[in-house]
């Protein structure tokens, strides 16, 4: 997922940069910030590291946008520079896991059981990842915000020019198709009861 499009509104960006231009680099940076940190999430589990991992891999990128053959493929190569630079990360240090949101797997009926509270893993925070990405684009985008980057409501409505209220039905949207996708896959790995 990107923040915006990809492709041939990449090049000009990523041609200037390559001349020097700080802004248009900045502008790539704005532009794929949330793509690149998910990137890095996914590998590691950890928001915090992600982030600095992940603005390392923005710096490794501005030093060595020269090696960049086709400006058009930028998005695939800071993935893959954030990818390497996760990589070394798990290797010189063990992740800690990334606890739950809470509001994923909780029950929507108060006499059901409550699930997964206590589950607090790297292979569960993975698949949850993996559920996102499959989430309708208005879904994704929300479910990212709130779950990946811990964004809150207000924050969430302010970056996307829409009402709290709508952000809150999303993720409640978002939140019955997340439950119906992962409950049966964690019960069946027995990830859950």
């Amino acid at each position: 997922m990107t923040d915006s499009t990809e492709g041939d509104s990449d090049e000009p960006l990523v041609i200037a940069s390559a001349a020097g231009d700080a802004r248009a680099f900045g502008q790539l940076v704005l532009r794929y910030q949330s793509y690149v940190k998910m990137v890095v999430w996914r590998k590691i589990g950890n928001s915090e590291t992600a982030e600095d991992v992940a603005q390392e891999a923005f710096v490794r990128a501005w030093r060595k946008l020269g090696h960049l053959d086709d400006p058009k493929r930028f998005r695939q190569w800071i993935a893959r520079i954030a990818s390497n630079l996760a990589t070394d990360f798990l290797r010189s240090k063990r992740p800690e896991p990334l606890p739950i949101k809470e509001e994923i797997l909780d029950e929507p009926d108060p006499h059901q059981p409550v699930v997964g509270r206590d589950i607090e893993t790297h292979e569960l925070m993975s698949r949850i990842v993996a559920a996102i990405d499959e989430l309708p684009e208005e879904y994704r985008l929300t479910a990212t915000l709130r779950y990946i980057e811990d964004l809150d409501y207000k924050t969430i409505a302010a970056r996307l020019g829409i009402k709290d209220e709508t952000i809150r039905k999303r993720l409640q949207r978002a939140n019955v198709k997340l439950r119906e996708k992962l409950l049966p896959l964690l019960k069946k790995d027995g990830l859950l009861p």
